[in-house]
């Protein structure tokens, strides 16, 4: 079994989120997965996807399917936020091949942007059956999860801290916090010689 990453994304904007973080890892760099598909393929299968909710699905399943056992995998997946690999899809590439990852990501995001601006109803999927614009911004995303989660990263990278960065930005912060506080005792001071001044001329 190839290996996976834990991860969860219930939205689009959890969706976009992971594909920063994966673009400012490997930067311009062939993208890791460890699964049957290549990152360009994985991309590519998921924009074709959320667009066909939009613009309608090529190959449906039987009707009575889309009303019965449909809807019930489309609820078990919507509450467990998880959705298992190894489905089998007629339309999965057959083999594995790599592409443009740059003009694939930006299909998916123009993807996102066609899905949240479109009016009226949305197709029905093929399998699932009719659904709503909330839950299939949720199903597309948990969808999402399953496909990157066999891209490979190192969770170190997201987190690490450039150290010369962090001594310049300390360094900045120890400044201002002296001029602050050598401001504050000027200010203070100055108040205190001004009511001196004030006494001793009531007193004179």
């Amino acid at each position: 079994m190839p290996k996976q990453r834990q991860l969860k994304l219930e939205s689009f904007d959890d969706l976009l989120t992971e594909l920063s973080t994966i673009e400012n890892q490997y930067r311009n760099q062939t993208v890791t997965t460890t699964g049957n598909w290549s990152f360009y393929q994985i991309l590519d299968h998921l924009t074709k996807s959320i667009v066909a909710s939009v613009q309608g699905y090529p190959k449906m399943m039987p009707k009575a399917i889309r009303r019965t056992l449909g809807p019930k995998a489309l609820k078990h997946i919507l509450k467990t936020g998880k959705m298992k690999a190894g489905a089998k899809n007629p339309d999965a590439p057959q083999k594995r091949e790599d592409g443009d990852e740059h003009k694939a990501l930006s299909n998916l995001r123009q993807s996102i942007k066609v899905f949240r601006s479109h009016k009226g109803d949305y197709a029905e999927h093929s399998f699932f059956g009719p659904i709503n614009k909330e839950d299939y911004e949720k199903m597309h995303s948990i969808h999402a999860a399953l496909h990157l989660s066999f891209v490979q990263l190192d969770e170190n990278l997201t987190i690490k801290e450039n150290p010369k960065i962090a001594a310049k930005t300390d360094s900045k912060a120890s400044k201002k916090t002296t001029e602050k506080v050598a401001k504050k005792s000027a200010k203070k001071a100055s108040r205190k010689t001004v009511k001196k001044a004030a006494k001793k001329n009531k007193t004179s």
